[in-house]
């Protein structure tokens, strides 16, 4: 039974729904966002909106991954070329810092030949110039980038104006400080490059080692100069003036601080360093410091060639540790820069798999969605035409329901509500039956007997509408069940006749279950009866031959008990002494007569004289006794006119019947 109800409620929501209201029914969401990817699968538009919209949805974590993986690829390439650019800025720097480690000490070697330290004629400069040139040559890229005019701008053009230099080179047309100023000229634009390419590096996972790196380098340009000023010291005894004092200062305290700066990064670099300046037997930083000490802290000494000569030679493996330190940063580099490049390039296969499948994955993808939503969309449409054949079985079975049980009743059963049993107080019950059925039934066959009841239940249901009153069709606790009918014989004929028998006698109408009016239930079963007499009467229902069907009625008001029994074919039964007295009235009836009692008669008579009814003589009716009965004779034409409006207002009484 419950399930049989969850059936009925389901029909109320499924009536009267078409496209956008079944929608509505699917998707009862409220939120305005969660609306906007609802669309009606049953027009063509809604379907492919609906296509598209889960598309977009399937499609947008694919889009973001390929983005990512876009992305991704693209930082990675541009990681790998930086760590390129700075493997090529590296190799190009160790080339260049012995280039300048030569042109310096061809610089430094200018000053002592300016100084006098060694022969009258430039020949000891020349093996400096052929390994300058060497180291030159040996450059695999020109790193500068200048106009054409310039000295820089490429080795050719530099390696013209060092010739042009050296054999121009003259004790009395050049001073020291020209020397020193002219080779700084050409040092310094490779300084810059070198700092510029180092500096705007973007491998930042090893760029402490890059600035160590950059430190070192600058330090060597610092060394080299402090070289030849110190050089210039000895051999005249001091600085021919302040200027030249505080450059060398400067050089000393922007070399130390460099130095600082590069172990601070790397920390590897001063014991590389310490083991190149220890390597020779003597403590070169310790030699180095006393001479610098005595530099510094002199204004003038006397002049010594020997001093000159022992400070360039110690700054010489000064210098060339530092350089050892170049050549061994860079290999360090270069082999973090290696497996840089190893990881961006497993990076890069990642990215291109991811591409290459998101690629392949993504049509197919868009396949299968395209695929499942043409067929959900299929299963919709097939849905709302099932929806649609069940919403049409459903108002069957209301119509079905309606027959069965009174509307208020079917309406509970719908809701999936309880039904109790429930204590009317008053009600008025009618029952009728065809006078001489028996006989009847003895005269005419089967078929026609159910011609007969189907033309007389016909009109009768049809003047039920007419009237506020509900068909019960079971009396009592009293129902019978029939089954294993397989063919037309003489038990076949007798069982029917025996149904028929039992469905005309105890057909009976109730008013007053369905409606909660004040004693209206009387009247409307007495205008029922009479509508009924009066259509026999006209209608002249023939059962056999000339003989007409006359009718036997019985009507009685009172208290009753109503409620659904079974749960199969339930029935809504009444219980109580008003049937019992009903159907005694209709029993002891005559035929063409409505039979009332002393009750339903109390009712009538309020009435104004609406009603024609007479009083019987008393009567003993079985169970009952002796009682006092009325004929319900018809409608008073009298009370009819001068008591309408009375009649009517009673019949317009507000519902307010007592349970």
């Amino acid at each position: 039974m419950p399930d049989r109800n969850k059936n009925l409620a389901h029909s109320s929501i499924v009536s009267e729904l078409d496209g956008n209201e079944i929608i509505e029914v699917l998707h009862p969401q409220k939120n305005k966002l969660l609306k906007l990817c609802q669309d009606n699968p049953l027009t063509v538009v809604g379907r492919r909106k609906q296509l598209v919209k889960i598309l977009t949805l399937t499609l947008l974590p694919i889009l973001a991954l390929l983005s990512f993986a876009v992305i991704d690829l693209n930082d990675t390439l541009q990681d790998m070329s930086d760590v390129e650019e700075t493997i090529s800025a590296v190799k190009v720097s160790v080339e260049l810092g012995k280039f300048l480690n030569r042109i310096q000490r061809e610089r430094d070697m200018s000053v002592l030949y300016f100084s006098i330290l060694g022969p009258q004629t430039k020949t000891f400069l020349l093996n400096e110039y052929l390994l300058t040139d060497q180291a030159l040559n040996e450059l695999s890229t020109w790193p500068l980038t200048a106009e054409k005019t310039s000295v820089h701008h490429s080795k050719s053009k530099l390696h013209y104006f060092l010739n042009q230099h050296r054999q121009s080179l003259n004790q009395k047309a050049f001073a020291i400080y020209d020397e020193i100023e002219y080779y700084n000229s050409l040092i310094e634009p490779f300084i810059e490059w070198f700092y510029d390419a180092i500096s705007e590096s973007k491998m930042t996972s090893m760029w402490k080692i890059l600035v160590s790196y950059n430190k070192i380098v600058t330090s060597m340009e610092q060394i080299g100069l402090e070289r030849a000023l110190g050089v210039v010291f000895y051999v005249n005894g001091s600085f021919p003036n302040q200027k030249v004092y505080e450059s060398y200062n400067q050089n000393v305290n922007v070399f130390k601080s460099n130095y600082r700066s590069a172990v601070s990064y790397w920390k590897e670099i001063d014991a590389i360093f310490q083991k190149g300046v220890s390597k020779h037997g003597t403590n070169l930083t310790a030699v180095i410091e006393k001479f610098r000490y005595e530099i510094q802290h002199s204004v003038k000494i006397k002049p010594s060639v020997l001093k000159a000569q022992w400070w360039f030679d110690n700054m010489t493996l000064y210098l060339d540790s530092l350089l050892v330190i170049q050549e061994d940063l860079a290999i360090v580099v270069n082999s973090q820069l290696e497996a840089s490049i190893d990881g961006e390039e497993r990076k890069l296969i990642i990215c291109v798999i991811i591409l290459v499948v998101v690629g392949v994955v993504c049509p197919v993808v868009i396949l299968f969605v395209r695929s499942l939503t043409a067929d959900i969309q299929r299963y919709a449409q097939t849905l709302v035409s099932k929806m649609k054949s069940l919403h049409k079985k459903m108002k069957i079975t209301e119509s079905l329901l309606y027959e069965m049980v009174p509307k208020s009743i079917a309406d509970k059963l719908k809701s999936d509500r309880n039904i109790e049993a429930e204590y009317f107080k008053s009600v008025t019950i009618m029952f009728s039956e065809i006078e001489g059925f028996t006989d009847i039934v003895t005269v005419c066959t089967p078929f026609e007997i159910v011609h007969i009841l189907n033309r007389l239940y016909t009109a009768f249901d049809e003047q039920l509408a007419n009237h506020e009153v509900y068909k019960v069709e079971t009396i009592n606790d009293s129902y019978m069940v029939g089954g294993g009918v397989v063919g037309v014989g003489f038990f076949f004929v007798l069982l029917l006749f025996f149904v028929v028998f039992l469905y005309l006698k105890f057909s009976l109408c109730i008013l007053g279950l369905s409606m909660r009016i004040k004693e209206k239930h009387a009247f409307e079963i007495a205008n029922l009866a009479l509508d009924f007499k009066t259509m026999i009467r006209q209608r002249h229902f023939v059962a056999h031959g000339d003989r007409c069907i006359e009718l036997k009625i019985g009507i009685n008001t009172g208290p009753c008990m109503a409620g659904i029994v079974g749960t199969i074919r339930p029935r809504y039964c009444l219980f109580g002494d008003t049937v019992n007295t009903a159907s005694r009235m209709k029993s002891y009836g005559m035929s063409g007569k409505i039979h009332l009692s002393s009750s339903t008669f109390n009712i009538l008579k309020k009435s104004n004289n609406v009603f024609n009814m007479t009083a019987r003589d008393p009567i003993l009716i079985k169970g009952k006794g002796i009682m006092q009965t009325y004929w319900l004779d018809g409608h008073s034409t009298i009370g009819m006119r001068d008591n309408s409006g009375d009649a009517t207002s009673q019949q317009e009484d507000l519902y307010d019947l007592d349970v």
